[in-house]
């Protein structure tokens, strides 16, 4: 049996970013390697690290993310929480979702198109930016009451192996769920962020 672990929250204006502490072991057992921030030596790339490694953005993620959580009741378990939040059959309703070295970052994406919302919802301001980032994606419950998880990730892309070990670290906290992996390349049910914004700033245009 797994021990408790502990459960804390963050609000951002609508937005409720979720840390779940667990053992490194654990964590290592299925995801032992760190992956690095854009590891492809390209210019969009080195454009995209730029920005999001910017001073301003880290001075306002760590406050928000760090200073300001909040430990839920101890007997409120991850799979208990994860079925309480996955209650639409909607697979535009989702969380991402980062995996670091001891803990687990999931916060749901934005459905708003300010800036702001987006950035505190990127996986590498969600986890503040740890260097010890293991996985990164996605996570939703769709129309078929299954409960999905791709690697949906611009920034840390992890291999579809690494989804496979995912699912089974996931079958071990929440065997009750049952996570099915769905590759992101195979993935084309729903447009990414970046074309929703562009979708609703044309539509209030």
């Amino acid at each position: 049996m797994l021990q408790q672990n502990l459960v804390t929250c963050t609000k951002y204006n609508d937005y409720i970013a979720y840390k779940y502490e667990i053992t490194s072991e654990i964590i290592n057992k299925y995801l032992p390697d760190k992956l690095p921030p854009f590891a492809s030596i390209t210019p969009r790339n080195i454009a995209k690290r730029t920005v999001v490694y910017l001073t301003p953005l880290l001075l306002v993620s760590r406050p928000q993310i760090i200073d300001h959580c909040k430990q839920l009741s101890n007997s409120i378990t991850l799979e208990d929480l994860l079925e309480q939040l996955l209650i639409k059959q909607d697979p535009n309703f989702r969380y991402n979702l980062v995996i670091t070295g001891n803990s687990i970052y999931f916060i749901e994406t934005p459905h708003s198109h300010h800036l702001s919302h987006h950035l505190f919802c990127k996986h590498a301001t969600l986890c503040n930016n740890s260097k010890d980032v293991r996985f990164a994606g996605e996570f939703w419950f769709d129309e078929n009451k299954e409960f999905r998880l791709n690697n949906n990730s611009g920034t840390y892309r992890p291999l579809d192996i690494l989804l496979e070990n995912t699912i089974q670290l996931f079958q071990q906290l929440t065997p009750r769920l049952q996570f099915r992996g769905t590759c992101f390349r195979a993935d084309d049910l729903r447009p990414s962020i970046k074309n929703r914004l562009l979708s609703k700033i044309q539509t209030k245009v």
